[in-house]
């Protein structure tokens, strides 16, 4: 399974997004992409647990193509045992706005992040 998103944020909007993926899953990958225009809010979060020998990657790509456009992307995860996983964030200011990402875990028994 692996999961592909791709949004455009119209003028003026305000968009939440949030994910949780809670095993069950093996080697799961995870894309999304946004595009914005004038003033419009992304937010996205992202909760995230792995196990054994699981392993997930989660990519996003944001571009904030008006003035006064806001992202923030934060993840949330837990690896455990032998499990991996891959998170990356792009976000691209094609005019005067603001972005933040943030990734946090908690890493158990040989896990990776």
């Amino acid at each position: 399974m692996d999961p592909y998103s791709e949004i455009h944020i119209a003028e003026g909007a305000v968009l939440e997004i949030e994910v949780s993926q809670i095993g069950g899953l093996e080697e799961p990958h995870r894309l999304t992409k946004a595009y914005s225009d004038k003033n419009c809010r992304l937010k996205i979060k992202e909760s995230l647990l792995t196990q054994m020998n699981q392993e997930a990657t989660a990519d996003f790509l944001v571009e904030l193509n008006g003035e006064g456009c806001n992202a923030d992307i934060v993840s949330r995860s837990v690896a455990k045992d032998y499990s991996k996983q891959r998170y990356t964030s792009k976000i691209i200011g094609n005019a005067e706005c603001t972005g933040h990402s943030e990734c946090d875990a908690i890493i158990t028994g040989h896990g990776k992040v």
